[in-house]
């Protein structure tokens, strides 16, 4: 019994290690979505679909603007200029 219970706590430190987020990750992602901007997702192909769920969760979920685009869309309207953070 004791071995199983070393190895349930051995598991349990391992878990608890990887599903630690980082603090700096954490605030690098904060700053990024909390940009009055909406966000651009692009796709190619058969990842539209992808793309679609995506907006749906940012404007239903979160209530984050988000504008899903063909990647040559993007890259020849309007929106071809983009700000570095």
């Amino acid at each position: 019994m004791g071995r199983i219970q070393l190895q349930a706590d051995n598991l349990t430190r391992v878990l608890e290690h990887l599903y630690r987020p980082e603090r700096s990750v954490l605030e690098d992602a904060a700053d990024f979505i909390c940009n009055e901007r909406p966000i651009h997702l692009l796709y190619r192909g058969v990842t539209s679909g992808a793309v679609y769920c995506v907006q749906l969760a940012l404007e239903e979920v979160a209530r984050f603007p988000s504008v899903p685009l063909e990647a040559a869309e993007f890259r020849q309207g309007p929106n071809e200029v983009v700000v570095e953070i």
